[in-house]
């Protein structure tokens, strides 16, 4: 056999790891008996939005996929479904759950222990069966991994007697020594990882929830996860980076909403030249639009902070610098056509009125003391000083500069998945269903070009020197797609704050009944595929035309034309104002899901299951052939929705989550 250059480049490099020729056969064998093995369960996440305790019990019971173990291990002859849920209650909290046991019952004795730990030992036999050994052992907890794989590779039904009298004296010995908890704990937390093969993070990480710097020490642990960026995460990302706007931005809705954990607990943010300086403008001013929102639990609790009067100072003092910084970018950069938002200078400081879209507006507050009439957009040395300190701040956060670059090394845009598209936000379409051109630093971009566009700029952002127009105009793009006209990850037309805060009249912030934001607007209670992004969202859009995820273009200034498929997307209609969210993966042996959160509390009882409403699963039938399910398959998975395409599965509903929704649209 000839071989050319670049074959014998590598052979040399796989000589180095297998350097004879029994190492390659072993190799070839092993990789050809994991072709065998059946696919790893995937879990969809989206929307975080920051709450912590919710996204830690999808993350433990693998929105249902853990007590579907337990189903498949135990028949109704051998555990009542009481015992069910108590067992997957031990496995989602078993440091929890054993302390309710213990103060319930006193102590536990040892036929419960024997009894719960080889029930254990067979839930995590079936949750890591569809794996290697070798990558079974790498995930076992250090402390316990020699006992666990030696209690998983027995069966009762084996027949030696030396055997079974050898794994029930390991049962014996772990309760005699007094382990029996810790290693309840440890096999818990294994089968917790096992049922989840890979995590993907739909977007939205962050938001005004106070656990977020949580949620990505949590994702750091995983040894398998990505992330699609949502605008809230684009937004965090360039505050870290020490982007202006987007800093004003992170800080007023983290104020807005009492959040101060995360700033200042989380990542160590110094906020107190801001307040100091808040305090010092605003003192006669009460502030009263700026109270801080509370939440539902946090009034029912009484826990309303004593400060509202100072929080709502330095609220008002962040956003009239953020709305200052937002409108010098926008003057900079009139390729983003957002001149609808420099309203600034419309303002009538001896009428109280201001110009929004063509009208006037009655101003519910008017005491701007640090807006100069002759530059609104300029910040007072005041200002200027504040938001040096804090741009230091958030620059040199270590934790906050660890989590960005978890995001930027296992995050994009979007990601192509087991022929899935995945992706947070929207693709920005003309009115006629072609795909809408966005300029990025002078040339013209639509689609996947325009996507993979924006993923270059955001590196770029991360590594270009400080204080260089590269670098600056890079951030000013992530900000964009914060909340652009055209971004990808928004999907609006405006933001409406300032109209929120200043202005009492409801139709100021109110979305145009034009097309805008590259979709085709009519009124959302007229349409049952549309959903608002988030709880501040008033949207309006018909859903992006389905389109195969392959012929979004690749090349700037070359456009598609309108999709000229035949599926009947009604076909997939919401169901009583609630919206499908599926996944239909070629694995015939696990359920996939995508999940919204929902807010509930978190209960140690029995009933836990059934609080993961959100689970979307589909149930394929194993005994067809598998080409059925994969020939010719063109699904989209979004963060809000998801319609099959060409493969006929969807066979799965899920309940609309009174949480969050998200802007995702399928095209």
């Amino acid at each position: 056999m000839n071989l050319t250059e670049e074959r014998l480049q590598y052979l040399e490099l796989l000589s180095q790891k297998f350097p004879s020729p029994a190492q390659v056969s072993t190799e070839i064998i092993n990789l050809n008996a994991i072709l065998g093995l059946p696919k790893g369960t995937e879990h969809f996440i989206s929307d975080i939005h920051g709450e912590y305790r919710l996204f830690l019990h999808i993350l433990k019971n693998a929105s249902g996929s853990v007590r579907r173990k337990i189903f498949q291990c135990f028949s109704e002859e051998e555990m009542s479904t009481a015992e069910m849920d108590e067992l997957a209650t031990l496995i989602y909290y078993p440091e929890e759950k054993l302390a309710l046991l213990k103060e319930a019952h006193g102590s536990l004795n040892q036929v419960w222990y024997t009894t719960t730990l080889l029930h254990l030992v067979q839930v995590c036999r079936k949750a890591t069966s569809k794996y290697t050994r070798s990558k079974v052992r790498k995930a076992m907890p250090h402390d316990f991994a020699y006992i666990i794989d030696e209690l998983l590779n027995y069966s009762e039904a084996d027949e030696d007697d030396n055997r079974t009298t050898y794994v029930h004296n390991i049962v014996h010995s772990i309760i005699e020594i007094g382990s029996a908890d810790a290693f309840i704990i440890a096999i818990s937390e294994l089968i917790q990882h096992a049922v989840i093969d890979k995590l993907h993070i739909v977007g939205d990480v962050f938001d005004r929830g106070n656990g977020a710097h949580k949620v990505m020490d949590t994702l750091m642990e995983y040894n398998n996860v990505d992330i699609q960026w949502g605008n809230h995460d684009i937004l965090w990302m360039a505050a870290a980076m020490g982007q202006w706007a987007s800093i004003a931005n992170v800080l007023r809705n983290c104020i807005r909403y009492n959040n101060f954990d995360s700033l200042e607990d989380g990542y160590g943010i110094n906020l107190r030249p801001l307040t100091q300086f808040a305090l010092e403008t605003y003192r006669d001013d009460p502030c009263t639009l700026f109270l801080p929102s509370h939440s539902k639990r946090e009034t029912e609790l009484k826990q309303r902070r004593e400060n509202d009067e100072l929080t709502a100072k330095v609220h008002k003092a962040i956003s009239v610098i953020q709305f200052k910084l937002e409108g010098r970018i926008l003057r900079d950069h009139p390729e983003y056509h957002m001149s609808h938002r420099l309203f600034w200078e419309t303002m009538d400081s001896k009428t109280h009125r201001i110009q929004i879209d063509g009208h006037w507006y009655d101003l519910k507050d008017s005491h701007f003391p640090t807006l100069s009439p002759e530059d609104p957009y300029r910040l007072s040395p005041e200002e200027e000083t504040v938001m040096n300190d804090l741009a230091f701040s958030f620059r040199n956060s270590i934790r906050m500069q660890r989590h960005l670059k978890f995001l930027l090394d296992n995050g994009s845009i979007y990601k192509v998945n087991n022929g899935y598209l995945l992706y947070h936000g929207c693709i920005p379409m003309n009115e006629d269903g072609t795909l809408h051109y966005s300029t990025i630093n002078g040339k013209k971009y639509a689609g996947r070009a325009m996507l993979e566009a924006y993923n270059h700029i955001i590196r770029v952002a991360s590594y270009a020197p400080r204080h260089t127009e590269l670098r600056k105009n890079s951030l000013d793009l992530m900000w964009y797609l914060w909340c652009g006209t055209h971004s990808p990850l928004s999907g609006k037309y405006k933001i409406a704050t300032f109209e929120r805060y200043f202005i009492a009249d409801d139709t100021a912030g109110k979305e145009p009944s034009e097309a805008c934001a590259g979709q085709i607007v009519e009124d959302r209670n007229k349409s049952k595929y549309t959903q608002p992004a988030h709880s501040n969202v008033d949207h309006r859009g018909k859903p992006f035309r389905a389109v195969d995820p392959a012929a979004l273009e690749d090349h700037a200034d070359d456009g598609d034309g309108p999709y000229q498929g035949t599926e009947d997307i009604t076909g997939t209609a919401v169901e009583d104002d609630q919206a499908y969210r599926c996944i239909a993966a070629c694995d015939h042996h696990e359920d996939h899901h995508v999940i919204h959160f929902f807010q509930a509390a978190v209960h140690l009882g029995s009933g836990v299951y059934g609080m993961v409403k959100g689970a979307c699963q589909i149930k394929q039938d194993h005994s067809q052939d598998k080409n059925t399910y994969c020939k010719n398959v063109k699904n989209i998975c979004t963060s809000g929705s998801f319609h099959d395409q060409r493969s006929g599965t969807g066979h799965c509903k899920e309940h609309g989550d009174p949480m969050s929704n998200s802007t995702s649209r399928v095209f």
